[in-house]
């Protein structure tokens, strides 16, 4: 009995052993016990919705003050960003994010944003060296935004500057006419300061003027709290009324749209307007919507520069889609909605995969391809006013969001209201 006793009693304090054990490995991993030397180092603290970090292989939602450690992995989910601090740095890191830190030292901080996008402001003297996807960026004090999406990376200068060297010899240098890029074979640096977009694409490097139509909302939401930058906040402010407005106009045209169609004995089962995915049935919960139109407005003012025989492809309106809702399911993209409108409309659309941005190249709709009104035509969209620099495809949809296809004549999208930077 006295044996028992003592074995049951060992018994106990090994398990309180192994759940202290498990405990200090927990706060250990997590950081619990680093707070008091946390002033040396970064941190990150959640902004909005879920983000987690990886850290020696084991991956956790972030906590408010989370102490950074170099090697952890940084990752933010949809409709989530998360800020980090160190004594001379802060980053917001957008939605569906993901950053590497390389050094989480305040004086030698250092990190690659391996995916998404991140707002970047350093407050002191000093180069900071930064990647994206790997490709090593120096940046000075100033402010930046970093995209990385598959085949394209971008630094956006508003105050500053960024310089990268070109490890390739393939890298291409062409530059704008406020490019300040030197060199073109490996090992050149090629440099952009403020006003200024830094580009690698597939191994080619351009610097090009930073329009600010080309801005999304999240890039806008952090310019405005900044200062010194290169736009003014009434500049700022002004995009994002013309985007609200457009936004608005979508609205409406829909409404009309509808309007018209029920008008002539259609009903809400036979409007464009409800499409639903392959599959899903009508009372499938939650409903997430879209809308979407296809415009070719721009040959209308070019139809000298058009392929012989196209023009009985180009409505008299200029409008080929009008503005329709469709239903989408999580995860779709801009690419799956247009798809399947088009499939359903009996609109003509052809368009193939490219692998160097991983994402669906549309090369023609109802009939309208690139080149087909001059050597700068081609189809572009945006959505929620804005024209993203990446395939539609590797677009994300979210509840409520309008888009737009638009044929462009001239300008590289210029004369849609886009740019590709």
């Amino acid at each position: 009995m006295k044996k028992r006793r003592i074995l049951n009693a060992v018994m106990v304090l090994l398990i309180f052993v192994m759940i202290g054990g498990a405990v200090m490995y927990a706060g250990s991993l997590k950081g619990w016990f680093d707070k008091g030397s946390s002033e040396s180092f970064a941190k990150a603290n959640r902004s909005v919705g879920i983000a987690s970090v990886v850290r020696n292989g084991v991956g956790f939602s972030l906590s408010e003050e989370t102490v950074l450690r170099d090697g952890d992995s940084l990752r933010t989910s949809g409709m989530s960003s998360l800020s980090v601090d160190a004594a001379r740095v802060s980053i917001v890191l957008g939605a569906e994010s993901g950053m590497e830190i390389k050094s989480a030292s305040c004086d030698a901080f250092a990190a690659d944003v391996t995916t998404g996008e991140a707002f970047i402001e350093i407050g002191e003297e000093g180069a900071f060296d930064f990647s994206i996807a790997g490709e090593k960026v120096e940046l000075s004090k100033g402010v930046y935004h970093i995209s990385a999406q598959t085949g394209a990376l971008t630094v956006s200068v508003f105050s500053g500057e960024a310089v990268y060297t070109a490890k390739s010899s393939a890298a291409d240098m062409r530059t704008a006419s406020l490019g300040s890029a030197q060199g073109g074979a490996s090992g050149s640096a090629y440099r952009a300061k403020a006003g200024e977009v830094l580009s690698i694409l597939s191994g080619e490097v351009e610097v090009v003027s930073l329009q600010i139509t080309s801005l999304n909302e999240f890039t806008i939401e952090n310019a405005k709290k900044a200062e010194g930058i290169c736009f003014s906040t009434a500049e700022l402010d002004k995009v994002v009324e013309d985007r609200e407005k457009e936004k608005r106009i979508a609205l409406e045209e829909l409404a009309k749209h509808e309007a018209e169609i029920l008008a002539q004995g259609g009903t809400e089962k036979t409007t464009i307007s409800v499409i639903r995915p392959s599959g899903q049935s009508q009372s499938s919960a939650p409903s997430l919507y879209c809308t979407i139109q296809i415009v070719c407005y721009t040959i209308l003012d070019n139809m000298g520069n058009l392929t012989a025989g196209k023009d009985v492809f180009v409505p008299s309106s200029g409008v080929i889609l009008a503005t329709s809702r469709v239903e989408f399911t999580d995860g779709e993209t801009v690419f799956d909605v247009l798809n399947r409108v088009c499939n359903y409309a009996g609109i003509q659309i052809e368009y193939s995969w490219t692998p160097m941005y991983n994402s669906y190249y549309i090369e023609g709709i109802n009939h309208l391809y690139e080149f087909d009104c001059g050597p700068e035509s081609g189809w572009m969209y945006k959505v929620n006013g804005w024209f993203p620099n990446y395939g539609c495809s590797s677009y994300t949809l979210h509840d409520g969001d309008t888009i737009v296809w638009c044929y462009t004549c001239n300008g590289l999208g210029a004369d849609v209201g886009g740019s590709v930077f």
